[in-house]
């Protein structure tokens, strides 16, 4: 459980280990707190637990008799208000509680020469139980791994409150019966419930970091491997964890960047439950990821949201009279991302560059044309802001080159048509953006759990954010 909600918040964030991590996370107090609240109500809605049968043997009138609980099985299992999750360097986490509630249903036997004297079905309940599990986070085999290294439950000292025996059992009979239930079974509280633990973790949370932490979905067509890059490290009131933050498109998790991976800058003061920063290394993965994926080019449709202005062959003629040959026929132009575009983060903004082609097509009755390309360097520069729950930009300037690739409708003038593009993206592409990016966008629900009331601070190098987290851990 506790391992799941390490993998959620690694998921906010957008294997071997050589460098530095692409991404790393800090959580504070609060962060602490809330998966303590977390692990509470998921253990105590799905705890189960397998109880050994328990046996013991008390003389009643120098007779020997045998007193068996079998099929004891969970009723409710509860931590109340005194229940805390602790960080302990150099990469521990506690859990620990004095107020722990069992209840417990089963049947007992009582036998006698191995005759059946009395059976029936009892309940008990067993409250202010001592417990503490240390899960150490550690790496095996470039694989993160929750291992317990130490757990115990020490029964509460009140024993237990018993009901169901049968009013017709002996008093004497129900007096051991009482004390095999609140001593006996009690005494495999610490064995049974420790062993469910590292049999969960293990089987569920174990299992989830080594299947499913290098193929974190950002998008339908784009991943993250968010497996965990170095040791965690654990500090009282603190835990930090970095990730290896390489996007790659598809399911081409075999991709190799060349990019380096430089240290990140400190975390500023906690002043959120959670904090992120991602470097230019996960940046520049992810907009190559996007590129792979096709999701830079701009389409006809997209760019005539923009332009509401028709655009057809004679209009392209005032400027190239070759365009005139295919009569009166629309005209669509898209833009084409060559390469994948680097990525520059700085205090100041950020910015995009790279190389495009602007692609004029002619719809001559159905046969498309491409009549001319043009090659450009485009370069966009912008800021990045947070709001309560979305992250939003803002477009700041957009320069470009201009050069004719092809033509099949004589030479272009570059210099008209440069004027020509630069008016448009002025004065409807960058507004309708901009109208598009302050709305922002939210970030994805993961396990259930929202990351809210966002700050965002760019860096040279690095983007850090920080928030709070809500919601409940979904099964």
């Amino acid at each position: 459980m506790i391992g799941k909600l390490i993998v959620f918040l690694s998921l906010l964030a957008l294997s071997v280990n050589c460098q530095h991590p692409g991404i790393k996370i800090k959580g504070n107090y609060e962060l602490l707190e809330f998966v303590r609240n977390a692990v509470v109500n998921f253990v105590e809605e799905y705890a189960s637990l397998d109880f050994e049968n328990v046996e013991a043997t008390f003389d009643i009138a120098n007779d020997n008799y045998k007193y068996s609980l079998i099929n004891v099985s969970l009723n409710a299992l509860t931590f109340g208000d005194a229940s805390r999750i602790s960080a302990l360097p150099p990469r521990v986490l506690v859990f620990h509680s004095t107020s722990m509630g069992i209840a417990l249903g089963g049947s007992y036997q009582i036998t006698y020469d191995d005759s059946i004297v009395d059976s029936g079905d009892f309940s008990a309940i067993f409250t202010n139980n001592n417990f503490a599990a240390f899960v150490e986070l550690t790496i095996q085999n470039e694989v993160l791994v929750a291992i317990p290294t130490n757990c115990v439950v020490v029964g509460g000292s009140q024993g237990a409150v018993v009901t169901g025996i049968s009013a017709s059992v002996s008093p004497e009979h129900q007096i051991n019966l009482n004390k095999v239930v609140s001593e006996n079974l009690k005494n495999t509280f610490s064995s049974t419930v420790c062993a469910s633990l590292r049999n969960y973790l293990g089987r569920s949370v174990n299992n989830f970091f080594a299947t499913n932490l290098a193929g974190v979905p950002i998008i339908s067509t784009v991943r993250m491997d968010a497996s965990v890059y170095g040791a965690p490290a654990t500090v009282p009131n603190f835990i930090e964890i970095g990730l290896n933050g390489k996007c790659y498109p598809g399911n081409d998790s075999t991709i190799t960047y060349t990019y380096p991976r430089p240290a990140l800058i400190g975390f500023s003061s906690p002043s959120r439950m959670l904090k992120l920063i991602a470097g230019e290394y996960t940046a520049k993965t992810l907009v190559h990821a996007l590129h792979s994926a096709g999701l830079l080019n701009v389409t006809p449709a997209q760019i005539a949201q923009f332009v509401t202005i028709p655009i057809n062959t004679i209009t392209m003629s005032f400027l190239m009279p070759g365009f005139g040959q295919y009569g009166v026929k629309p005209v669509s132009f898209q833009i084409s991302i060559v390469n994948p575009p680097d990525i520059i983060i700085a205090s100041s903004g950020v910015t995009l560059s790279g190389m495009a082609e602007i692609g004029f097509t002619v719809d001559n009755n159905g046969q498309k044309i491409d009549a001319l390309i043009l090659e450009s360097n485009l370069t966009l520069s912008g800021n990045v802001m947070a709001s309560t729950s979305t992250i939003g930009a803002q477009i700041t300037s957009v320069q470009f080159t201009l050069a004719q690739k092809s033509s099949l409708v004589g030479n272009a003038p570059v210099a008209g048509l440069k004027i020509l593009l630069d008016g448009i993206i002025k004065r409807n592409v960058v507004p309708a953006l901009n109208t598009l990016l302050m709305n922002g966008f939210a970030l994805p629900t993961i396990y259930g759990f929202n990351f809210t009331n966002l700050e965002l601070a760019l860096y040279d190098g690095a983007v850090e954010l920080s928030g709070n987290i809500e919601g409940q851990l979904a099964n």
